[in-house]
């Protein structure tokens, strides 16, 4: 499992909670150590000299066209659960000196800094690895795995979906359909999102293919094209009047890459290349639901019931509460303590509605759901109102009966990275 540098926590908390926009790295590389990294001290006993370097194993800054030549890459895919793992090996440059033996890795946003901003995360290897002059350090495929916490949700349904009002028809083995613009929001995919959103991933990529959109679970599962009314049969021509093909995940980047409300992004609709949008003030809607028991990752253990030791409560009087809208936010301005723990808290009060009869079970864990002003009923076509982004502990179990209203007073609801 990587551990967040105290930089990136705190990064990613104030994106997650509408305070700031945490911007996609442009490119990622790979570092070693022989000790810890510490992840609040700019990465620690990093290997010097002997021909070391770090190795770049995400390459984002090329884009805006996916072509053979354009450079874009990334060295990661998704694993099990949508964790991380290397999809190809990696390689360092043969050491000129002994690099002593390596314990940890690290990952930056730069190939030679070391200041904090570029430092992102950083983790332990299974067991030590001594290099020695004429080594090559090499992780083989599949051997390199980052693997996201718990709390943050796996999410359902179908990783498909085409951002226009168009239908088309898609394939999956032996199964075969059409794609419809609210097919991807049915499919919250949290952990993919996260990972786009921090690098890692740089699909969807659309691919040559004319009259059909196809969902290929390896190589990524969104393709998409453009054409006008006077197409030709060859995907690749770019003539004004002919069939063009769009190579560009810019597409998708306002639905699939933890987007921000309010910011702005370049797609390309069927008309017009380049188009500028702005992402809907619906996504900056943050709600908050109430469990039975830990829910963890299992989308299973959140479904909603009015009985029963699991799930999200339902009935008498239960409802999600809003905590951040594009006019409000219940949130002040996370912070870093001494320890690497980052939090952010409740500035204001948050009630429930006074309960009209008594909850089943006690009140023991909270699920965070992202969505759009409706996101405190619940909707099952929509999963991004059925799957928590992120769930966790109360600090106290509660028990809610008739007439009783659940109220977390300023400070008492505290969410905590470490």
């Amino acid at each position: 499992m990587a551990i967040l540098s105290d930089n990136l926590e705190l990064a990613l908390i104030k994106h997650l909670f509408k305070k700031a926009e945490f911007s996609i790295p442009t490119g990622m590389w790979l570092g070693l150590h022989t000790g810890d990294p510490l992840d609040g001290n700019t990465g620690s006993n990093e290997i010097s000299g002997n021909g070391y370097a770090r190795v770049q194993v995400v390459d984002n800054a090329h884009g805006s066209v996916y072509s053979s030549g354009s450079g874009m890459f990334s060295k990661f895919a998704f694993d099990t659960n949508d964790n991380l793992t290397n999809g190809s090996a990696i390689d360092f440059a043969e050491a000129t000196g002994s690099w002593g033996t390596v314990s940890h890795w690290s990952i930056w946003s730069h190939a030679t800094e070391t200041g904090s901003s570029y430092f992102l995360m950083s983790g332990s290897l299974n067991s030590g690895v001594g290099v020695a002059s004429g080594d090559q350090f090499r992780i083989a495929s599949g051997q390199f795995d980052i693997t996201f916490p718990n709390r943050w949700g796996v999410g359902s349904g179908s990783p498909v979906g085409l951002i226009n009002s168009n239908n088309f028809t898609y394939s999956s083995g032996s199964s075969t359909g059409s794609i419809t613009s609210t097919d991807y929001k049915q499919a919250t995919e949290w952990r993919r999102q996260l990972a786009r959103r921090l690098g890692f991933i740089n699909e969807p990529w659309s691919a040559p293919i004319v009259g059909s959109a196809v969902w290929d679970s390896s190589t990524g599962p969104f393709y998409h094209w453009d054409f006008n009314s006077t197409a030709t049969s060859h995907p690749e021509v770019t003539t004004v009047g002919e069939m063009y093909e769009i190579h560009t995940r810019n597409a998708f980047l306002g639905e699939c890459f933890l987007n921000y409300a309010g910011s702005t992004y370049t797609r390309q609709s069927l008309t017009v290349e380049n188009q500028v949008d702005t992402v809907s003030p619906d996504d900056g809607y943050l709600h908050l639901g109430l469990y039975r028991s830990d829910p963890g990752s299992n989308v299973g253990s959140v479904a909603h019931s009015s009985s029963g030791s699991t799930g999200e409560f339902y009935g008498g009087g239960y409802s999600r509460m809003t905590l951040v809208s594009p006019s409000s936010n219940v949130f002040g301005t996370p912070t870093t303590d001494s320890n690497g723990v980052t939090s952010i808290t409740n500035t204001s009060a948050i009630a429930f509605p006074e309960a009209s009869g008594n909850w089943t079970g006690s009140v023991t864990h909270f699920g965070i759901y992202r969505g759009s002003s409706l996101g405190s009923s619940y909707a099952t076509s929509d999963r991004r109102r059925s799957d928590p982004i992120l769930t966790g502990a109360l600090s106290t179990s509660r028990t809610v009966n008739s007439g009783d209203i659940l109220r977390f007073g300023i400070g008492d609801f505290v969410i905590k990275f470490d």
